[in-house]
Parts: structure tokens; C-alpha cells; sequence
């Protein structure tokens, strides 16, 4: 895995010079010509005597590399601009009021709007500010601080909030590293399988293109038999002309013509027609093969006693990077399902992904509409598990999966499971489509339910706990 790159960058937005003094004398420590110095020389005085004082020292500090703008506005560009560069900042320190631009919540949500990965410190004189507002607007990873802060405090939060973004993309690399080897498995199984399809319609193919030129042999054996009907024919025409009143030679011809006919009817109407009846059987053998291929080429998949509970754990593994920061209430309860399902592992995994990924996704966007609106909002998602009875011989499982995201029109509900159609900004429109096709050709099926745009959903799978696989 290559080593994830510590990043120091800080950014501080505040329009008053000598709190932007402050950060630049006790957090950069880098003295070079970078943008970051030049902007703060530009807002400080080049004769600081504090700067003369502290500059002796720079070296004992932490060491962060400060960028300072004096608006919010200024902010969302210098952050666009790092993103550009693959240069983010850790973390943003920020003045909640920076007369007369946007303020300093409104400047926090847009910055996580362009990099989620932002840590923000608000920094703020005031004390009509509650931090509940700034918590159901920003959501995760943010403090608060009170002017004048204490300066030990400042530099300690930097600091934590440096190790903790770097520990966060340790593990960003981790599970996008582990989603790379699990696509390379899972492709690796395809392409095996494929293989071994191939192999085996290669197979059938070379024994039917066998019969295929036995049989066009027979064919041309008899074809090449009737070149000498049209001698025989011409024979036979002189002679009968020749006849006249010879009864002799009639009756000779009589037994001749008989056997021509014989002959043809032997080739024409017994040995050709049977070839061709071969032909023709060899052919539909050939298209049956192709059919049955094609049926099984997507349940080649083997089946493996599975548990539910070790399943959801690992796909909320796969889906940890939904869940990170975003404070996601999960609560699972399937310890009901204790007895083994009989299920091809990749199936079922995707199928619950396809789902739980459905459910992050509505979160993430009925959040960003509760965060324009700043209107409070705990994100939360259920999963539970029960046996059901079912008219079926064998048992059934029901999982169900609940959430409080963006929710689902009336009108909407239906066309969902029709290919390409989706209800998120960027869904793709294929994943209940897929899901109820495959849940259906294993006897099962998936609902989905919803109050309403806002209001969350409901998908509901039924499941046979034993799929009986055919390997031909």
C-alpha cells in the first residue's frame, strides 16, 4: 500500500488581521515564499515586533502550513483551488461573523460541501451562537471555540485533528485497497467460470461440427451417385424408342426402369431425406446447447452455508466509507436467523450492498436538504431478520431494511424496479432492477415502501434459505 502523505495544511478565514496574526505566529513555521506566507505578510505589518520575537521559536512548535483569507467567500475559492491540486486542508479555522459577506456556518457547510474530509473550528467572539445550530448544519467533525482562546488549546486541536484526518485516509486507502482485491476475486471467479463455459461449448461445438461433416459426407456421396442419372436417363430413352414391337427388350427395359426407381427412392427419398433429418437434429442440438449456456452462464455461482449476521457485518464493512463522520445510527437485529443459509456467497453479498448502498445514499441527500434548511436531523438505519411462513415447502427469511433518508414519491415506488430508473441525483437506476430479477429467478422477491418524499423507505427481501444450483 503507498504511504499515505501527512498533510499540515491549514486554513484560517477571519477578517480581523490580528486574530489572523496570532495563527500565523503560533501555527506556520515554514519560512519559504509559498502563497500561504505571502498572503498573511499582505495582512500583517512587516515590522511586527510580536513576529521578530516569536521567530526564534518557530522552531520548537508544530509545524502547519498556514493559508489566511479574510471572507468566507475567499475560503470556498482557496479551498476549490487546493482540491484542484490534490493539496486539501486538514482543517479550516473559521470566524462565524465576517461582515458583510456570508458567515461563518454558512462558510463551514460550504467547504464541507466541496471536501467532506475538512475538520472545522469555528472561532467566534460571540455568545448568542448555540452549538446545536452548528450541529445540525455541519453534521460531524467540527469544535468550538470562544475569543479569546487559549493558544495551547488551538495548537492541541490542530493537532489532533491532523492525526485523525491522517489516520481517516490510512483507512480510506485500507478499504479502497480491500474493494480493489474483492473486485479483482470476483472477476477472477467470473473469468474462471466463463473459462470453463467456454471450455465446454468448445466442447460441444467440436462434437457437433463432427456429426455435422459426417453427415455432409453421406450427403455428398449421394449426390455424387445421381450424376449418373442423366446417362441413365438418355439410355433409357433410346432404348425405348428403339422398342417398336420387340417384347423382349420391353420387358427388359420394364425390369430396368424398376430398378432406376428403386435406386432413386433409396437415395432421394430414404438416404438424403435421413441425412437431412440428422443435419437438422444436429443443428437445433446445437442451438439447445447455446440456450442452456446462456440460462446457467449467471447462476454458475456456488452455493455456501452462510450466516446472515457474518454477511451484514461484512457489507457494512464495504459500505464503512458511507458511515464514516456521518454519525449513522445503525441498529441490526437478525440474531433470530440462527440456522445457515444454502446461498452463492457474491449473490447475496450484492444484494444486501445493493440495498444498504440505496439507504446511505438517501441519507446523504435528504442531509444536505436538512443542512440548507438547518433543520436538525440524526440519520439512522435499521436491518432485521426473521423467519416467515411461507406456502412454499421450506423455510423463508425476511430482511428488512429502514431508514429516515430522502424517501420515495408515490408515483415513483413502481418505476423503481424498472431498469434505469432511480430516484437519487446520481443513481444509475440498475440496482432494485437487478435485485428483484435475481431475488425472482431464486424464488424470492423485494418490495419497497415509502410515506413520501422526506420520510424515508422500507425494502423488504424475501429469501429462501436454501437455493438448489444445477451444475450440469
Amino acid at each position: 500500500m503507498s504511504e499515505v502523505k501527512q498533510n499540515f495544511r491549514v486554513l484560517a478565514v477571519d477578517d480581523d488581521e490580528d486574530i489572523l496574526n496570532t495563527y500565523y505566529q503560533y501555527l506556520e513555521c515554514i519560512e519559504d515564499d509559498s502563497d500561504s506566507i505571502l498572503e498573511i505578510e499582505k495582512l500583517i505589518s512587516e515590522n511586527s515586533v510580536l513576529l521578530q520575537e516569536e521567530s526564534q521559536d518557530k522552531n520548537k512548535r508544530d509545524c502547519f502550513k498556514l493559508s489566511a483569507v479574510t471572507s468566507g467567500e475567499l475560503a470556498i475559492e482557496k479551498v476549490k483551488q487546493a482540491i484542484a491540486i490534490d493539496e486539501s486542508f486538514f482543517v479550516a479555522l473559521i470566524d462565524m461573523r465576517m461582515p458583510p459577506g456570508i458567515d461563518g456556518a454558512e462558510t463551514a457547510q460550504r467547504l464541507r460541501q466541496i471536501d467532506p474530509n475538512i475538520y472545522i473550528i469555528i472561532v467566534t467572539a460571540y455568545s448568542d451562537i448555540d452549538p446545536a445550530y452548528l450541529n445540525s448544519r455541519l453534521q460531524h467533525s467540527f469544535l468550538y471555540m470562544r475569543k479569546p482562546f487559549n493558544v495551547e488549546e488551538l495548537v492541541q486541536a490542530c493537532r489532533t485533528f491532523q492525526q485523525a484526518w491522517h489516520k481517516d485516509r490510512i483507512i480510506d486507502k485500507s478499504l479502497e485497497i480491500e474493494r480493489k482485491l474483492n473486485r479483482q476475486e470476483q472477476q477472477s471467479a467470473k473469468l474462471a467460470g466463463a473459462q470453463e463455459i467456454s471450455n465446454s461449448i468448445l466442447h460441444n461445438m467440436g462434437n457437433s461440427l463432427s456429426s455435422i461433416d459426417h453427415i455432409s459426407n453421406k450427403i455428398e456421396e449421394s449426390v455424387n451417385g445421381m450424376d449418373r442419372l442423366p446417362k441413365v436417363f438418355s439410355h433409357f430413352i433410346a432404348e425405348l424408342s428403339a422398342i417398336e414391337d420387340d417384347k423382349e427388350k420391353f420387358v427388359r427395359m420394364e425390369a430396368q426402369y424398376g430398378e432406376l426407381s428403386r435406386w432413386v427412392e433409396q437415395e432421394v427419398g430414404n438416404n438424403l431425406k435421413q441425412q437431412c433429418t440428422n443435419l437438422n437434429g444436429v443443428v437445433h442440438h446445437v442451438i439447445e446447447v447455446l440456450h442452456t449456456h446462456r440460462r446457467n452462464s449467471g447462476s454458475g455461482e456456488i452455493c455456501d452455508e452462510l450466516q446472515l449476521q457474518e454477511i451484514v457485518d461484512d457489507t457494512l464493512l464495504v459500505l464503512e466509507i458511507y458511515t464514516n463522520n456521518r454519525r449513522i445510527e445503525l441498529a441490526v437485529e437478525i440474531d433470530g436467523v440462527d440456522s445457515p443459509l444454502q446461498w452463492p456467497r457474491n449473490s447475496m453479498v450484492q444484494l444486501i450492498v445493493n440495498l444498504l448502498k440505496n439507504s446511505f445514499e438517501s441519507i446523504e441527500e435528504e442531509m444536505a436538504r436538512r443542512i440548507e434548511s438547518g433543520a436538525e436531523y440524526q440519520p439512522s438505519i435499521s436491518i432485521a431478520a426473521f423467519y416467515i411462513n411461507a406456502e412454499k415447502s421450506g423455510k423463508m427469511v425476511s430482511i428488512v431494511i429502514k431508514d429516515n433518508g430522502a424517501g420515495v414519491s408515490a408515483e415513483m415506488v413502481d418505476k423503481l424496479f424498472s431498469y434505469g430508473e432511480t430516484s437519487k441525483q446520481k443513481g444509475s437506476g440498475i440496482g432494485l432492477h437487478w435485485s428483484r430479477k435475481q431475488l425472482q429467478s431464486y424464488g424470492g422477491n423485494v418490495e419497497l415502501e415509502s410515506a413520501g418524499d422526506g420520510k424515508g423507505a422500507t425494502v423488504t427481501l424475501i429469501i429462501p434459505t436454501v437455493i438448489n444450483i444445477k451444475v450440469e
